[in-house]
């Protein structure tokens, strides 16, 4: 498959990696910032998208609080994912539990290994087309190998979807090991949603690894300004402030009821506030 000066399209599965504490609105808005911006380009066929979460285990390597299990953070995510109706556009991204259903934590560069792994090992079928619905990681992946195929050579891989936060982490020294930056920068690519508040380009310029692979690091600006973060949720909760239209309707619901990111001594009295609020809402 060929685009505009016959450049080659490449064929690509956008994966994004990360805790989803909770997810929020602007996490899945990336997946569409991403598409039209490759798209845009001619060289890229995007085949579909997966969120992949972070395995409990995470909590323990990072040392971070507050990590909610992972069986609601998945709930959380396959709810945010569903479509608004039947009659809307067909879901292209999907929920990836291989991740997430791991005892120790997994690097970024291993998960991408796994679906790139996926991909290669489903038979290339002529016409075939990405199938809606499946929310298992592998399914996603050999659905969109599926989908990347118009003749028998046609190749695909994923493609690391972030937020300029995780750029600014290639760059802090022992953090990534140098051979999975190498692998990630090298083999799959990068797509980055940058944020006003950071300068990706100087991030890339001032750090010789990432300017080495800078032609394999795509930056997207978004520009309305949105600086939403799973942190900035969870300060709102715990704080009893509102957070709805950060989060999908399904997801505030479940967090809710399920009395998430608040203090085990507020939790009883929270659970009636909570779902007491959001009824009242729904009624307005």
């Amino acid at each position: 498959m060929t685009g505009g000066g016959d450049l080659p399209v490449h064929n690509v599965l956008l994966v994004a990696c990360g805790s989803f504490n909770p997810v929020t609105n602007m996490h899945l808005r990336m997946f569409e910032l991403a598409r039209d911006a490759l798209t845009r380009t001619g060289r890229f066929r995007v085949l579909g998208g997966l969120v992949s979460p972070v395995s409990d285990a995470y909590s323990q390597v990072a040392q971070l609080e507050g990590l909610a299990a992972v069986n609601h953070r998945l709930e959380m995510i396959r709810l945010a994912l569903q479509p608004p109706s039947r009659e809307g556009p067909a879901a292209w991204v999907r929920l990836a539990r291989w991740e997430a259903g791991l005892a120790d934590w997994t690097p970024t560069r291993r998960v991408l290994d796994h679906y790139q792994a996926v991909m290669d090992c489903r038979p290339v079928q002529q016409g075939a087309e990405v199938q809606a619905g499946a929310t298992a990681g592998a399914s996603a992946a050999t659905a969109a190998a599926a989908g990347a195929a118009t003749d028998p050579l046609t190749v695909a891989h994923p493609m690391l979807l972030c937020g300029s936060d995780m750029l600014k982490s290639f760059a802090v020294p022992g953090l990534w090991t140098n051979d999975d930056l190498v692998k990630i920068l090298r083999d799959y690519g990068l797509i980055v949603i940058t944020k006003p508040s950071c300068n990706p380009q100087q991030i890339i310029f001032e750090n010789d690894l990432l300017n080495t692979y800078e032609q394999n690091i795509a930056l997207v600006t978004e520009w309305t300004v949105n600086e939403l973060s799973s942190a900035f949720v969870r300060r709102a909760l715990r704080r009893r402030e509102s957070v709805r239209y950060l989060l999908p309707d399904p997801v505030i619901e479940y967090i809710y009821r399920n009395a998430l990111y608040q203090s085990t001594t507020e939790r009883p009295r929270l659970v009636r506030w909570f779902v007491l609020s959001f009824l009242l809402m729904s009624f307005r």
